[in-house]
């Protein structure tokens, strides 16, 4: 995450994830203080395996999904790719998709993980 320049808009990933490739990038404004200072947020889905983290969370009108991997020798997570999705589901079918080169139980485990993250957020 520190890898972007300041230049570029807090939500400005690299995406060359064949499904993002449909979704415009949001342009998000800056939040009043008063908004900012006061609106609680939820945690966002967190699944590992390995060096790899997959970050789903909801940010104004989008759902954002982020893949980081770990780097023992820097000793810390670079951001591989963030993607932007107007729907729940799509965001939901994209990280279990990622999750599929890490097995059937691991799948499993993290689809109900996201069901559970998913009901406790309605």
């Amino acid at each position: 995450m520190d890898d972007h320049s300041p230049s570029e808009s807090p939500l400005a990933g690299d995406c060359r994830a064949a499904e993002c490739a449909h979704v415009k990038h949001p342009e998000i404004p800056a939040p009043n203080t008063a908004e900012a200072s006061f609106t609680p947020q939820s945690p966002p889905f967190v699944w590992q395996c390995g060096r790899r983290l997959l970050l789903l969370e909801r940010e104004q009108e989008y759902w954002v999904l982020a893949e980081l991997e770990f780097g023992p020798e820097i000793c810390r997570y670079t951001e591989l790719r963030r993607c932007f999705y107007e729907w729940e589901r799509e965001a939901a079918g994209a990280l279990l998709s990622r999750t599929l080169a890490c097995g059937e139980v691991a799948t499993a485990a993290s689809a109900e993980q996201l069901a559970r993250w998913m009901s406790s957020r309605r």
